[in-house]
């Protein structure tokens, strides 16, 4: 009786210890969660990535995302992938899903604090761009995670966990992940040649199985589009050469507001190689015609490392306790953003999601599947709807409103851009999905 009694003292001592020492990442764990459970938007991105998730979720295809029933060409698979393996697990919700942001962000706050210590750790977790972008269902939180651990095997000389971290990546985003890395091993001269060379191995059989398998279109995307297109001339997300500059400020709050962060302190061959690395893989984005500013979050963990130099021997508990209630109100605030410029969650509440729903659209959209469970929405342009009017429920993006007078509810995302809904008298004004 006494030796269970001593086990269990024993047992919640080790707990105890354990909770303490890694207090700021149970701190950051609870804010997400608490945020989570309040949250009722849904960025159109993360609406588009959880259809192309539920649609192979639900075909049990796992080669080819698919989007609305036709090869979605815009990310790798692994994103996808680890939603559809949770969601067997735990059930289908973007709740779950978004918890892959959330544990990608704590995994690489861990990398970080092998790399080099807590106070790295803790700087990055109380970095609000970090923390806001880790919310959301996106691609580049489990993007920072791989570019952390190819930092690391870069650190380590360790050529297997290098190409672990290729791999990954390339799964993830595609070959954006040299970007990242190749300056990185420039730098520290490092070049793990082996290592590079072996992170292409499954990702070139992935590639060369989806070419043989897909449609022509999808070859030419996959092969042009996704990568020198978005390069040389962007379909979308053109922004001019002074964006990234523009917006690091932003990305590096709340530490550039802090006197301490402008002196001067010294810097490590190391701490050098970080800055010299993450310059020039700004300037290649910079040279992208592709520019988004969550793009630099894979950048993020390694800078922490250069800008812990400057911050020590300052009290970082009040700064994240004070960051953590500005984050908060700047998430907050989002979330009404969100729900006014993407009504999306409330057209689907208008709507009888067990019913066949048509979507009607300018260009093509497919956000709407997971939302109303189903796999394959049928979409058309206006003019072709203006040409044969579909029976049944429709959802329609428009700038022209007038052009349907029939519409039964309408939703001005922003000035001149509309969802409408258009639904027979005899349908039930109801969505029950969870």
């Amino acid at each position: 009786m006494l030796g269970l009694r001593l086990s269990s003292c024993l047992g919640f001592t080790s707990l105890r210890k354990f909770i303490i020492n890694n207090a700021e990442a149970f701190l950051f764990l609870f804010a997400a969660f608490a945020f989570q459970i309040f949250r009722q938007s849904v960025h159109v991105d993360e609406a588009r990535y959880l259809s192309s998730a539920y649609e192979m979720y639900h075909s049990g295809y796992y080669l080819i995302p698919h989007l609305n029933g036709l090869p979605y060409s815009h990310k790798p698979p692994l994103l996808l992938w680890i939603t559809c393996l949770l969601w067997k697990i735990f059930g289908v919700t973007d709740f779950v899903a978004r918890f892959i942001p959330i544990l990608s962000t704590l995994m690489t706050s861990v990398l970080i604090r092998k790399l080099a210590s807590r106070q790295v750790q803790q700087i990055f977790l109380a970095t609000g761009f970090v923390f806001v972008w880790s919310q959301f269902y996106m691609f580049d939180c489990l993007m920072m995670v791989w570019v952390t651990l190819g930092w690391y095997a870069l650190f380590k000389n360790q050529q297997g966990v290098l190409s672990l971290a290729v791999t990954l990546g390339l799964l993830t985003k595609g070959p954006v992940v040299f970007i990242y890395l190749i300056p990185a091993a420039f730098f520290l001269k490092r070049p793990l040649i082996l290592g590079f060379l072996g992170g292409i191995i499954a990702p070139l059989l992935w590639l060369v199985a989806a070419i043989v398998y897909g449609d022509d279109s999808y070859r030419e995307a996959l092969l042009w589009k996704q990568t020198a297109g978005r390069i040389i001339n962007s379909f979308h997300h053109q922004r001019g050469w002074w964006f990234y500059g523009g917006m690091l400020p932003i990305v590096l709050l709340p530490w550039v507001v802090l006197p301490r962060f402008w002196q001067k302190t010294h810097q490590s061959d190391e701490h050098k190689a970080i800055l010299k690395a993450t310059l020039t893989s700004l300037l290649c984005f910079q040279l992208i015609s592709c520019k988004q500013i969550h793009y630099l979050l894979p950048m993020i963990p390694m800078l922490m490392l250069v800008i812990s130099e400057h911050l020590k021997g300052i009290s970082l508990p009040r700064i994240m306790a004070v960051s953590g209630v500005i984050y908060s109100f700047i998430l907050i605030s989002g979330e009404f953003l969100i729900q006014k410029r993407y009504p999306l969650y409330q057209v689907s509440h208008c709507v009888d999601s067990t019913e066949p729903i048509t979507l009607v659209t300018h260009r093509y959209r497919g956000e709407f599947g997971f939302l109303l469970r189903q796999p394959k929405l049928k979409v058309m342009s206006e003019e072709e709807y203006q040409q044969a009017p579909q029976k049944g429920q429709v959802i329609i993006y428009t700038e022209s409103p007038h052009l349907y007078p029939k519409a039964t509810a309408v939703f001005e995302q922003k000035t001149g851009h509309y969802l409408l809904v258009v639904i027979p008298e005899s349908t039930p004004v109801l969505n029950n999905v969870s």
